[in-house]
């Protein structure tokens, strides 16, 4: 099966998910001095059960930004969310399936434990990202490389 077609049999259509994730997937230019935006991929990829090297392969293959950092901050996050059994809160992401922000927790602990306050207002899809040309574009890229 093709890369985009097997994140989204685990994430759904494109167009269903969070649109800052899209923007920050598609446009951000990840370095160890703002994180934060490429943490949230990575907690979106491994908590809607993305395995680690499709997750990088994906994000690699539409930021076209990737590097040695990016490669080193998915190994040490999924590592890092993976084996901390006892600690909560370790990170947030939207929950594909329920439909709302969730807490990465230790593995001992509730998975599905919502993030509160809860957020209601999330805008979805590429359409409201603000880069809706360089988004299609990217993705049309992807589908023509691995056809």
């Amino acid at each position: 099966m093709k890369r985009l077609e097997t994140v989204k049999s685990h994430l759904g259509e494109i167009d269903l998910w969070p649109s800052l994730i899209l923007q920050y997937l598609f446009n951000d230019y990840p370095s160890p001095v703002r994180i934060d935006r490429l943490k949230k991929i990575i907690a979106f990829f491994y908590g809607n059960d993305v395995i680690k090297d499709l997750a990088y392969q994906f994000y690699n293959a539409n930021n076209g930004k990737a590097s040695r950092f990016v490669l080193e901050q998915f190994h040490e996050w999924y590592h890092v969310w993976r084996t901390h059994r006892c600690k909560p809160h370790k990170a947030e992401y939207w929950d594909m399936r329920l439909g709302k922000f969730i807490h990465i927790n230790g593995s001992i602990l509730n998975q599905s434990e919502p993030a509160l306050p809860e957020v209601t207002n999330i805008d979805f899809g590429i359409d409201n990202t603000g880069l809706k040309r360089t988004i299609r574009s990217r993705l049309e890229l992807v589908r023509q490389i691995e056809m």
